[in-house]
């Protein structure tokens, strides 16, 4: 079950959310690194423990999430299958699933930074679930990892697949939004920061003057494919389930 772990009488700040990520860290210093921010660094000359797990926690991920995908969908093409891989990897599905086990109220950041709300919110967040899956297979080896990853993942890449969204997630949006609201979507690019050959594009996508989406991309068609697939992800628990349900769902592995 998860999160069933019995707390002692002692209990530490951290066993809620260790119970969130099903893993009892072995070396909790190791997770209390992960949520400390960088800017909450005195000296920075020396590395910071908090990248360094974030460093490893995006490549534990990918190598995860492409195995997953490698063996869930056997019949799916390299190219849909890396389009896959990237919607379940960006900031954006990261930020979410951050927020989802509530990581934010874990995290430690200095008097620099702001974690209540905006776009430093979301980098934080996103950044500090890769650390934390980082944490996590060093504690745990790659099964732990695995484990987390798979409970939080899953049902997003059943839901998606069922539904095609990595097909063409902007075309989809569309589609229900006629059906059911008689409205259009409306892209929106709220950020675009970096240099011209490296550029970082936010957008948001409404409906009907409601936000519904957010996504990041290094191009606008990209970002804007990330918010078409954050609305599809956020669709059904704001206006329920579609008007046709898709018959042909996947079956958890």
């Amino acid at each position: 079950m998860r999160g069933a772990f019995i707390l002692s009488q002692h209990e530490h700040p951290l066993d809620p959310l260790q119970a969130r990520l099903s893993h009892q860290f072995e070396d909790l210093t190791l997770l209390e690194q992960a949520l400390e921010h960088p800017s909450l660094r005195i000296d920075g000359e020396h590395p910071s423990a908090y990248e360094r797990l974030e460093f490893l926690g995006d490549a534990v991920l990918e190598l995860i999430i492409s195995d997953h995908l490698f063996k869930r969908f056997p019949n799916v093409s390299e190219g849909m299958l890396t389009r896959m891989r990237a919607a379940l990897s960006n900031r954006t599905f990261l930020h979410s699933i951050a927020e989802i086990i509530d990581l934010g109220r874990f995290i430690k950041v200095g008097k620099g930074e702001r974690i209540d709300s905006g776009p430093s919110r979301k980098t934080i967040l996103a950044d500090a679930c890769e650390a934390v899956i980082g944490a996590i297979y060093l504690d745990g080896g790659m099964e732990a990892a695995r484990k987390f990853i798979l409970e939080e993942w899953e049902p997003f890449v059943a839901t998606s697949a069922s539904e095609g969204r990595w097909m063409n997630p902007k075309g989809q949006l569309q589609e229900l939004a006629q059906a059911t609201l008689k409205v259009h979507p409306v892209y929106k690019i709220i950020n675009a920061v970096g240099r011209a050959h490296d550029m970082q594009f936010e957008v948001e996508v409404e409906l009907g003057g409601r936000l519904l989406g957010k996504g990041h991309g290094t191009s606008k068609r990209k970002a804007q494919k990330n918010a078409a697939i954050d609305a599809l992800n956020r669709w059904e628990s704001i206006f329920g389930p579609p008007i046709e349900e898709t018959a042909d769902t996947p079956q958890s592995p």
